[in-house]
């Protein structure tokens, strides 16, 4: 991949600020230590100035040498796996009634992504849940 100039940079973070704040679960694709890599160098959550993200380009490639390559081997993966999803999202579903599969046939699949802050507000809801249920397996007899 060809090094990254200030301008492709920025057109980069403000791709990847528009797909995060969609949360369409594009970003389920990549192994949680790629989206990391991706939330650290490009800032994604963040609406920064642009004068902001290059200093803070320039600084962790200062900081943290390997993170531009590790971020770049992630965004490749992630545009080849948008595409996919982006396609996947927009066909259309088969004419006809529905058929109903056995539960047996059924897959579900769970990605993650992850959430370069805490949200204090979902972080205490979590504790609030634990608590209650604790409480709740201790009472019974």
């Amino acid at each position: 991949m060809p090094r990254l100039t200030d301008t492709d940079y920025l057109h980069i973070h403000h791709r990847l600020a528009r797909l995060w704040s969609a949360a369409d679960g594009v970003f389920g694709f990549l192994t949680p230590n790629e989206q990391w890599c991706l939330h650290e160098y490009f800032q994604s959550s963040k609406s920064w100035s642009d004068s902001r993200l290059l200093a803070h380009r320039m600084a962790i490639s200062v900081a943290q040498p390997s993170l531009p390559q590790q971020a770049g081997k992630a965004l490749s993966k992630h545009d080849r796996h948008s595409a996919t999803y982006a396609v996947n999202k927009v066909r259309p579903a088969p004419a006809g009634t529905p058929k109903r599969r056995p539960t047996a046939e059924r897959k579900i699949s769970v990605r993650p992504v992850v959430h370069p802050e805490v949200d204090p507000q979902k972080l205490a809801r979590a504790f609030i849940h634990l608590a209650l249920s604790r409480s709740r397996q201790r009472s019974r007899p």
